[in-house]
């Protein structure tokens, strides 16, 4: 899913492999492998790439977990502080 975050937020499968310091090759495959294991394209490889229906699904769901893990690490650090004090 960061893969296909980082295609998409770059522009592209080389921006992306830069961000996330990976190979161009690699990038590709993460996505070929998410692709393969859900039966169906999660990127439009147009210039720049684009998400399918399904690939936005999937940044919206990798987004709210990643919004919820810092609300856990906020929630978890002030009860770790008031513990403390």
């Amino acid at each position: 899913l960061n893969a296909l975050s980082a295609v998409i937020s770059e522009g592209g499968f080389e921006k992306a492999s830069k961000k996330l310091f990976i190979t161009q090759l690699a990038v590709s495959r993460r996505i070929h492998q998410l692709e393969a294991k859900l039966g169906e394209p999660v990127i439009i490889r147009t210039q720049p790439p684009r998400p399918t229906a399904l690939g936005k699904r999937l940044l919206n769901h990798l987004q709210q977990v990643l919004q919820l893990e810092v609300a856990l690490n906020v929630d978890a650090l002030n009860e770790h502080s008031s513990l403390n004090t």
